[in-house]
């Protein structure tokens, strides 16, 4: 039924820009905020540690994320993703593909790894996640 769902959901947003379907995470989020309590008073304990901590906040951006997953498509990526990335030092991947048959790169989370291995696909890697 999930599976169902998402693919009703993708089918009607794909070919939507992205900046417009993140509006949604907003609705969605402020939803997702009033109908889980307990996730809420759970993650409220970060508020002590983190500066301007908004558990609404976190609760669009979880939202963002899956919507961001939901909506995209091959062709969506190259339309309104690619041109936004800029590769830094890709001349360094470049040297290590001529030097080695395989290797492992260790990076910090910062995205959706459905973003990330086209990007990786421009530098030449087989990337897996």
């Amino acid at each position: 039924m999930k599976f169902v769902l998402i693919k009703n959901i993708h089918l009607f947003i794909r070919k939507m820009p992205l900046n417009l379907v993140l509006l949604l995470a907003y609705p969605f989020g402020i939803i997702n905020y009033f109908f889980t309590p307990l996730q809420n008073f759970r993650i409220s304990k970060r508020k002590n540690f983190i500066e301007g901590y908004s558990i609404l906040k976190v609760k669009i951006n979880y939202v963002k994320y899956w919507i961001e997953t939901i909506w995209l498509t091959k062709a969506g990526y190259k339309k309104y993703v690619d041109p936004l990335v800029e590769i830094i030092n890709g001349e360094e991947i470049s040297k290590l593909n001529k030097s080695f048959n395989s290797y492992i790169i260790a990076l910090p989370h910062v995205g959706n790894w459905e973003f990330a291995i086209p990007q990786g696909e421009r530098l030449g890697l087989n990337l897996l996640a």
